[in-house]
C-alpha cells in the first residue's frame, strides 16, 4: 500500500515537473504583438524646377463715356516655359504621413497684347504683364512606398502685375490708363515625388493660381475715328476696367534634401 502510495505522488511531482517545463518553453518562444514605432524624421531641401506655364487675364471694361461701343470682356493668355528655385521643409510622421512647407520664387516676366478691333486711326491696345509671383504653400504628402509620395499644396500667393491700356492715334501714343498691383492669392495644386537616389527627389506637380478682380476707374478723352478734330469730334469721361488674373503651371522639380 505505501509502495503505491509513493508512486502516485512521484508520478505526480514528475508530470507537474514535465508539464511547468513545457509551459515555460512555450512562453519562452511566445512572442508578444508589437506596434510599429514611428520613424518620424526632418528634412530640408533646396530645389529647381522646371515650368510650363499658362497666364491668363479677364478684362472687362467699360469705356461707354467714349461711346457705345467701347464696353466688353476680353480673354489675354500667355503661355510660356520659366524655372523656378524653391526650399522645402517637412517631416514625416507615423512612417507614411507627411507634412511640409515649400517656398518658391517665379519670376515670369510673360505678357500678352492686343488690339481692341477699331479699324481706322484712333484705337486703344490692352497689354496684360506678370512680372514674377512668390508662393508659400503648405505640402501634405501620403508615402504609397518608402520612395514614392503622392501629395497635395494649398497656400498663399503673392504675385506684381499690371495691366496697360494706350490710346493711339495715327500710331501715336495719346493717353495711357495704367493699372500696377501686388495682389495676394491662392494657389493650389497635387504632385508625386519620387526618390530617385539618396537625398535626391524628382517631382511631377500641377497648381492653379487665383487671385482676387481689381478695378480701376481715369478720366480719359478719345477723338472719334471719322472727326476732323473739332470739338464735336471729342468724347470724354470717367471709364472703368476690371482685370482678374490667374495661372497654371506645371512643374518638373529636382530637390536635393540635405
Amino acid at each position: 500500500m505505501l509502495r503505491k502510495v509513493l508512486y502516485f505522488w512521484l508520478s505526480l511531482l514528475f508530470n507537474l515537473s514535465l508539464s511547468h517545463a513545457t509551459t515555460w518553453e512555450n512562453l519562452q518562444s511566445f512572442k508578444w504583438p508589437t506596434c510599429t514605432v514611428p520613424q518620424n524624421s526632418w528634412r530640408v531641401g533646396i530645389g529647381i524646377g522646371v515650368e510650363y506655364f499658362n497666364l491668363a487675364a479677364i478684362e472687362k471694361y467699360n469705356f461707354s463715356e467714349l461711346g457705345s461701343m467701347h464696353v466688353g470682356k476680353r480673354d489675354q493668355n500667355q503661355k510660356q516655359f520659366q524655372v523656378a528655385p524653391s526650399l522645402e521643409i517637412g517631416k514625416t510622421s507615423c512612417n507614411d504621413y507627411y507634412m511640409g512647407v515649400v517656398a518658391s520664387w517665379h519670376y515670369s516676366g510673360a505678357k500678352k497684347e492686343s488690339r481692341v478691333p477699331f479699324k481706322n486711326t484712333t484705337y486703344f491696345t490692352q497689354q496684360f504683364k506678370m512680372a514674377h509671383y512668390f508662393d508659400i504653400l503648405t505640402k501634405l504628402g501620403y508615402k504609397v512606398t518608402p520612395e514614392t509620395m503622392g501629395y497635395l499644396v494649398v497656400g498663399p500667393s503673392i504675385t506684381k502685375w499690371s495691366h496697360t491700356t494706350n490710346q493711339i492715334k495715327h500710331k501715336t501714343l495719346q493717353d495711357t490708363f495704367k493699372t500696377s498691383q501686388t495682389s495676394i492669392g491662392l494657389g493650389m495644386g497635387i504632385g508625386v515625388e519620387q526618390v530617385i537616389c539618396k537625398n535626391v527627389a524628382l517631382s511631377i506637380s500641377y497648381t492653379h493660381h487665383f487671385y482676387k478682380k481689381e478695378k480701376k476707374q481715369k478720366f480719359m478723352k478719345f477723338q472719334e475715328n471719322f472727326g476732323d478734330g473739332g470739338d464735336d469730334d471729342w468724347r470724354s469721361g470717367f471709364v472703368t476696367k476690371a482685370i482678374t488674373p490667374s495661372s497654371d503651371t506645371v512643374t518638373f522639380r529636382l530637390t536635393y534634401f540635405f
